[in-house]
């Protein structure tokens, strides 16, 4: 039996902390609580014809998928409603945020505020985001031993790719001074209950974890060390078995 895994590894390895601190997101390509993608919508022909200008706070609460629900758009003035009304059409549903980890990296539910902005340059609308919420939390750079030099991926349960089911999975993991991972720690989430019990992906994700292997970590640095990764199943429908 063949299972293919259309998985988003939680992107690219980012900070590293020692067992003594809280651990460090290592699978994250920004900054947590922000918006990741995003699929913008349409200039208004209206607004464009007037050469209208404007900017959008869009406000919604982010879950453990990574999907918001209770979206709230508000203009920077009346006149901007009409981009609020241009991105109800597009819908935001499609958005993807990365909700902020607990200390056992673990998301945690937020409000999340994100400016869009409708701009002209020379006859030509462009509109991108901008971040209102703060970055959380110290960036420090990526010591050596955290980048994994094994890292097989997990496999996508049969059950859930064939009804097309996603699912986030947080793990958190612990690796010893040889660079072995000697324990993981891991929790789905889906954005539906279709699928009541997620063990399957915790089993998938915890059985490919165990199989990394890092870099020894250097005499100067404490262990074993603690980080967080965050796995994302999803099958999209261009996808091939």
């Amino acid at each position: 039996m063949i299972r293919t895994t259309t998985l988003a590894l939680a992107l690219t390895a980012g900070n590293a902390v020692v067992a003594a601190e809280p651990p460090v997101d290592l699978s994250n390509p920004g900054v947590r609580g922000r918006l990741w993608r995003m699929v913008p919508p349409e200039y208004p022909e209206e607004a464009l014809a007037r050469k209208q200008t404007g900017v959008l706070t869009v406000e919604g609460m982010v879950g453990p998928s990574g999907f918001a629900t209770n979206y709230k758009f508000i203009p920077d003035r009346p006149e901007s409603r009409i981009f609020a009304e241009a991105l109800a059409k597009t819908g935001t549903f499609s958005w993807i945020y990365l909700p902020s980890l607990d200390g056992e990296c673990q998301p945690v539910e937020e409000v999340v505020r994100t400016q869009l902005s409708f701009e002209i340059d020379n006859g030509t609308p462009r509109i991108f985001a901008i971040h209102a919420s703060a970055p959380k939390g110290p960036q420090r750079e990526q010591p050596p031993h955290v980048k994994p030099v094994s890292q097989p991926l997990p496999e996508y349960p049969e059950y859930a790719w064939k009804i097309n089911f996603w699912a986030n999975t947080f793990a958190k993991v612990t690796v010893d001074r040889a660079g072995n991972v000697i324990a993981v720690n891991a929790r789905s989430y889906a954005r539906n209950d279709r699928i009541k019990d997620l063990t399957p992906f915790n089993e998938a994700v915890e059985a490919a974890l165990k199989q990394w292997k890092f870099p020894p970590a250097p005499a100067e640095a404490n262990a074993p060390w603690t980080g967080c990764y965050e796995f994302a199943f999803r099958r999209y429908r261009d996808s091939r078995r």
